[in-house]
């Protein structure tokens, strides 16, 4: 069968295509993805993924929206505030690549540095670190001015050039390479409608915006000398958000159905972007309350501004460090995100469990959901309570690796994770050192600056007040198949990722699927380039060698493939199996977009149909010991 002929309409999209085109290049417009985000997810109040801004404003507009600031505020100078920005950025990438949270604090919002946080002790937590080095400003613009509800918004895009890989302990590259690439990125800073603008740079240019000394923020992100909370953008402009222009661009386009053109020859007329209806069927709403009622209200006559996702990171955070701790039977991995208690709590569990002889079985888990149940006010403290939804693994095994309670098998488990803020009293009561008595910063490692102490929470802000409680595993029954037997039942089918678990108990199922997702997304690039090359590294010889061919076979008859709209809606092993030569997983593929073959000359369809469909597809990959995932064949998904 000819590669991906199976690919047949299955509904119409009831629109035209145009006579000529391609998939958009991956860096048709000569810039590289920015930096990898020194920032968690951006997620609205319902727990959702949140639309990027609509970028620039039209030059019109930004013109009148700055002079009506300037109105109210005369001392706004858009191209200061935009290499103020540009600082801003240098600073916290800095840090970023440092894996030291307390300098970028006085740049960022509260909610923004605290996924900043949570995204470096993730990174700390799996021994990496991710290296920016050689970084430049290349230009720095105010691109959009808005004003409403009682704020100031302006958003400045940034064009800066540098590396952007990963490494390990050792330094030993992991991710990425040490060229060179140019990024962009749109820095949105906000600040209360009733400020103004300082004339010593206020908080982007180093100094407290409410009293106007050198900026120094304590563990709790207070000025050192007045006390204000210097980053509420209540004062002076903040960084409340940061975005990705190229991932911002492809995210809009795919939600207004804007279909790039790229134009094959000088003759080709037809429009670089065309806005398209998809039809595709909108979800109905679900069912319940259209209001969810606030679980932290308690806090709120404390901290008003208080993001909910400021708690769900940290969570997430203290949740993996957690579940790592027990990974490594050492709660030194716990200890920067978790109070003194509940340090001492997990020693103690530790140590019964080695004076039987056995240790935990857990991996990195894969954290689907977080949700806020609950807060309360303390007089000293604030307190969340967060539903923590996971795959995990969770098993206690003997010298000889025998589970004595649970499996070793991946299950879904929800579990309440307990945190707890400081409320700060006064002035003078700020986090110190046990040790030596100084006062502590935020860190990602939990030692104290001046004495090197191990420092449990690390001067942090939301830190694990409890051990968290997953449901209880059953012990491993002696004979499965027998006791199904005796009550009539069928034993429970082995699941795919069962043979792969047994050969390497490291191994992560969410990875091999997003492994899948960015092979697919490879060849298809491939595919839509008529070039095999784009797809080493993803595909093993013989898949390249086919690829080859079938371009060799296009090329010959004058024609080409043409992609459109090419989308994975979900992936999901169907088999494995390992063998002497190392892995072999199948992961079945559901996807959508246009698929088609068409005349070079006159751009005519000669084969399959320009309509937008959905197809699944059985993608196998090999993975030799020591060596990455490839694809190695692809066929049309076995009829059910």
């Amino acid at each position: 069968m000819d590669l991906f002929a199976w690919r047949s309409p299955l509904f119409d999209s009831r629109r035209g295509r145009p006579e000529t085109g391609a998939i958009r290049p991956l860096l048709d417009d000569g810039l590289a993805p920015a930096p990898t985000a020194p920032f968690g997810d951006r997620l609205d109040a319902g727990g959702r993924p949140q639309l990027p801004g609509l970028g620039p404003q039209d030059p019109v507009v930004l013109d009148l929206a700055v002079a009506s600031l300037r109105r109210r505020d005369p001392g706004f100078d858009p191209a200061t505030l935009a290499r103020l920005a540009g600082d801003a950025m240098v600073a916290v990438e800095r840090a970023w690549s440092t894996l030291d949270p307390q300098p970028s604090r006085a740049y960022l919002s509260p909610a923004l540095w605290a996924s900043h946080r949570a995204r470096m002790e993730l990174y700390s937590l799996h021994g990496r670190r991710n290296v920016v080095d050689h970084l430049q400003v290349r230009s720095a613009a105010v691109v959009a001015v808005e004003q409403d509800g009682g704020r100031d918004r302006v958003t400045v895009r940034i064009r800066a050039s540098s590396t952007d890989y990963d490494v390990d302990g050792s330094g030993a590259v992991l991710r990425g390479d040490t060229e060179l690439h140019t990024w962009e990125e749109d820095w949105v800073l906000e600040r209360a409608s009733g400020a103004a603008t300082r004339g010593d740079g206020g908080l982007l240019g180093g100094h407290c915006p409410a009293c106007g000394a050198p900026l120094s923020l304590d563990a709790d992100g207070l000025c050192a000398y007045c006390h204000a909370a210097a980053t509420d953008a209540t004062h002076d402009w903040v960084v409340v958000d940061v975005s990705d222009v190229r991932q911002q661009a492809d995210v809009l386009r795919a939600v207004l159905g804007v279909r790039t053109h790229v134009r094959i020859d000088p003759d080709d007329l037809s429009p670089r972007d065309e806005v398209v209806s998809l039809d595709l069927p909108v979800p109905a709403p679900a069912a319940g309350p259209a209001t969810q009622p606030d679980a932290l209200a308690p806090l709120r006559a404390r901290h008003p501004d208080l993001d909910p996702t400021e708690v769900t990171a940290a969570a997430r955070t203290a949740f993996v460090a957690w579940r790592a701790a027990w990974a490594g039977m050492d709660s030194a991995r716990l200890r920067p995100v978790a109070t003194a208690a509940t340090v001492a709590a997990l020693d103690g569990e530790l140590a019964a469990l080695r004076s039987r002889g056995l240790r935990r079985l857990a991996d990195d888990p894969l954290v689907e959901g977080c949700s806020v149940t609950a807060g309360s006010a303390e007089a000293d403290a604030d307190l969340a309570t967060v539903a923590v939804t996971a795959t995990v693994l969770d098993a206690d095994v003997d010298a000889d690796g025998t589970a004595v309670r649970g499996d070793a098998v991946p299950r879904r488990r929800t579990c309440a994770v307990v945190l707890r803020r400081r409320f700060s009293a006064g002035p003078s009561d700020v986090p110190r050192c046990p040790r030596c008595g100084a006062p502590l910063r935020a860190s990602v490692d939990g030692v104290c600056d001046f004495c090197r102490a191990a420092v449990a929470g690390g001067g942090g802000d939301w830190l694990l007040d409890s051990l968290p409680e997953l449901a209880e595993t059953q012990p491993v029954p002696a004979a499965p198949a027998a006791a199904a037997a005796s009550t009539g039942a069928a034993p429970a089918a082995p699941s795919p990722f069962d043979a792969l678990r047994a050969a390497d108990p490291t191994i992560n199922q969410a990875e091999l699927l997003a492994r899948a997702r960015e092979c697919f997304y490879a060849v298809e690039a491939a595919i839509a380039k008529a070039d095999a090359g784009a797809a080493a590294g993803h595909a093993t010889p013989r898949m390249l060698a086919a690829l080859r061919e079938r371009f060799d076979a296009l090329g010959a008859a004058h024609t080409h493939r043409l992609l459109a709209f090419i989308d994975v809606s979900d992936a999901a092993l169907a088999a494995a199996q390992v063998d002497a030569g190392g892995m072999q997983a199948q992961v079945r593929i559901d996807a959508s977009g246009e698929d088609c073959v068409v005349d070079d000359a006159s751009g005519a369809v000669v084969d399959g149909s320009p309509s937008q469909r959905r197809w699944s597809e059985r993608w196998t990959l090999l993975r030799a010991a020591g060596g990455d995932w490839l694809v190695d064949a692809v066929q049309a998904e076995p009829a059910s």
